[in-house]
């Protein structure tokens, strides 16, 4: 594939592939932030608080 790209230049349906690509790239890392914002809310003073216990242990 990377060699067609090498030998001529893109036509308009490679251009769609590329972009429908990013779109999705960006729903998924735009998902997987939510998720993590979404945990941290919930569990995040628990978290904390048990890293500080390991911290202050040592």
């Amino acid at each position: 594939m990377a060699e067609k790209f090498q030998k001529k230049k893109l036509n308009r349906d490679d251009h769609k592939k590329m972009d429908n690509a990013a779109k999705h790239v960006r729903r998924v890392i735009l998902g997987a932030l939510t998720t993590c914002v979404i945990v941290a809310k919930k569990n995040g003073p628990k978290i904390m608080s048990a890293a500080k216990n390991i911290i202050t242990k040592v």
